[in-house]
């Protein structure tokens, strides 16, 4: 009876290996994909394709990479890609793990709000509802809120309606 269990919990310990083994085999090869796939972005990026240099950046991001994410969004977002500038205002706001900076957020958000970026716009007009790394300020946060509202975005739309009912003052 104890060599069967002892049998058993062998087996069940070699189902785990392989299955660990199965586990880094799939890993590694989503780690030579990722590589493959930043290698191609990065010759156009370095050739100045902002949307090549976005797709870096938000690559970088998604492995936690801030500093190299920051590097590449920023060089998209300087050449007025919105996506980029949305991205980079959120990296700074709340990313998690990455450097706060909410006068970089603001101004980058802003810039993406300004070309008409909806998530952007609901993002900057947040953080004046919240007074999240700006004072608080009803008229701006109605004035965001109401663009991405305008562009269908249900989350501003309610906040909007919220700010509206809650009887503060403009």
């Amino acid at each position: 009876m104890n060599q069967r269990k002892t049998l058993v919990i062998q087996n069940n310990n070699l189902v785990s290996l392989k299955k660990v083994s199965n586990l880094l085999s799939i890993t590694n090869k989503i780690l030579k994909r990722s590589n493959e796939k930043l290698s191609g972005f990065l010759k156009s990026a370095n050739n100045g394709n902002a949307e090549a240099q976005y797709a870096l950046g938000h690559e970088y991001n998604l492995i936690r990479n801030y500093e190299q994410a920051i590097y590449w969004y920023s060089k998209a977002a300087e050449q007025g890609h919105a996506e980029a500038q949305y991205s980079l205002g959120c990296l700074y706001d709340f990313e998690p793990g990455a450097p706060k900076d909410y006068e970089q957020a603001i101004y980058w958000l802003s810039k993406a709000a300004v070309q008409g970026h909806v998530n952007a716009q609901f993002s900057l007009g947040g953080m004046y509802d919240e007074g999240r790394g700006v004072p608080k300020n009803y008229e701006q946060a109605i004035h965001w809120l109401s663009k991405a509202a305008e562009q269908g975005h249900v989350r501003a739309q309610f906040t909007v309606k919220a700010i509206m009912n809650s009887g503060i003052q403009l």
